[in-house]
């Protein structure tokens, strides 16, 4: 599976080959997805203009729908843990997580 840099690029210079490393890149694409952006599956991706970029978003419903998302990533078996970082002054929202894949935990932050 091809890699992809931080901000999404393509990285041509190495491939991924464990399943922690493809499942944590899933995650993290899924994350990044805005709903309806993708050809492939309109309801990949998370709802961003409608629950995120409004005015004062309803953390329980973000962290409701971000497990939903992490739940519909092949290989994760379960959710660990999710918290969501939310600075209303830059209107930036940051995601922590721990999944169960492949009998090993993966842990991350978008």
């Amino acid at each position: 599976m091809l890699k992809l840099t931080d901000s999404g690029d393509l990285d041509f210079s190495t491939m991924l080959s464990s399943k922690t490393d493809i499942v944590k890149q899933r995650i993290h694409t899924y994350l990044r997805t805005i709903q309806g952006e993708s050809i492939y599956d309109a309801m990949a991706g998370l709802p961003f203009y409608e629950e995120m970029l409004v005015a004062n978003p309803n953390l329980g419903k973000l962290r409701s729908l971000v497990i939903m998302g992490l739940s519909r990533v092949p290989d994760v078996t379960k959710i660990n843990r999710v918290d969501l970082q939310f600075n209303a002054k830059e209107r930036t929202l940051s995601v922590s997580f721990s999944v169960e894949a492949g009998g090993q935990t993966i842990s991350g932050e978008v």
